[in-house]
């Protein structure tokens, strides 16, 4: 008696067919990436992402096939060395957008406040912290006014997360930052951290004048206190562009301020997380 094949036998056919396909590129993607990648490259990921976002046909949103990818990258970077998540959450948000970026292969530790995760990342050079990004007014000294600048060592931002956004994925993620002690270099569209210490009192207004003066095309992200009744002392400001420490345009920033700013410190960059129907932003 012969079986008859129906449409939807031949259609499982097809699927165990490239499912196994698929396991066999998985497995020589991992095998390559273990003789060819040792360390972060966040440029380098940045612009394999963007690639994989103009690429993308598929009937779900395209943060699935960034999963995928991501998934593959994790495990290929925990190949080379103890890399560990360290993430400051309170209600496992933060975890599963680091999942989602950095795969279910690396251990994580959960920490109540991000200037504990910037702490353990000065403890471990391996290592990279997920912290929600900052509110605009918190009262607190500022996480971010300890990171490394690009000379130093020590954790600095590299990433600004999620890199997808409104690709229609029903899960919707507030930002956050992903730091780590690895060097930040340019993507092609990027944003630069920019922590400004000052002397005296000053207002994000102010600010905002003085950046615009020196030609930054700026956004302030949060504002530092040494006490919560006290005015602000520090701010984090996001710079459009890829900034180093020679620009011209930092030292317009310290001139046009007079005695105002004490320091300028560069903490971080990123590429700039894709938004589909709308290009690319900061």
């Amino acid at each position: 008696m012969t079986e008859t094949i129906t449409p939807l036998d031949e259609l499982h056919r097809q699927a165990d067919a490239l499912d196994t396909e698929l396991f066999d590129v998985v497995l020589r993607r991992l095998a390559l990436g273990a003789a060819s990648m040792s360390a972060l490259d966040p440029a380098r990921e940045a612009q394999t992402m963007r690639a994989l976002a103009r690429a993308w046909r598929g009937p779900v949103a395209p943060s699935v096939g960034l999963r995928i990818w991501r998934e593959m990258l994790g495990a290929t970077l925990r190949q080379h060395g103890p890399v560990s998540l360290h993430v400051a959450d309170t209600e496992r948000e933060v975890c599963e957008l680091a999942r989602a970026q950095f795969g279910s292969a690396m251990p994580m530790t959960v920490y109540p406040t991000s200037s504990m995760v910037v702490q353990a990342l000065a403890e471990d050079r391996h290592a990279i912290g997920v912290v929600p990004a900052p509110q605009s007014d918190d009262g607190q000294p500022g996480w971010w006014s300890n990171l490394a600048p690009p000379n130093g060592v020590g954790p600095r931002i590299f990433a600004k997360l999620p890199f997808f956004q409104d690709d229609g994925l029903a899960v919707r993620f507030r930002p956050a930052y992903a730091l780590a002690s690895v060097p930040v270099t340019a993507s092609g569209e990027d944003t630069t951290l920019v922590a400004v210490f000052l002397r005296s009192e000053m207002s994000r207004t102010r600010l905002a004048q003085l950046m615009k003066t020196a030609t930054l095309d700026a956004h302030v992200v949060a504002m530092g206190h040494d006490q919560p009744a006290q005015a602000p002392r520090r701010f984090l400001v996001e710079v459009a562009g890829f900034l180093t420490v020679s620009d011209a345009r930092l030292n317009a920033l310290m001139a046009h301020s007079g005695d105002e700013i004490a320091d300028i410190a560069l903490v971080g960059a990123f590429a700039n997380p894709v938004v589909f129907g709308g290009g690319t932003k900061p």
